[in-house]
């Protein structure tokens, strides 16, 4: 997870919320921009 939140400059909060989102095949729904682009970015679907 650690290289995640350098490579993408998340929180490891964030990072924790995108990986359940991608554990689970589930939307991830965010207003931070930088959590939208690393969530974008590894084939998240956002709901804004």
């Amino acid at each position: 997870m650690l290289p995640r939140c350098r490579t993408h400059k998340l929180t490891s909060y964030d990072a924790v919320n995108i990986k359940r989102a991608l554990r689970r095949s589930l939307p991830l729904a965010t207003l931070d921009r930088a959590m939208g682009t690393a969530a974008r970015e590894l084939g998240l679907t956002l709901l804004v």
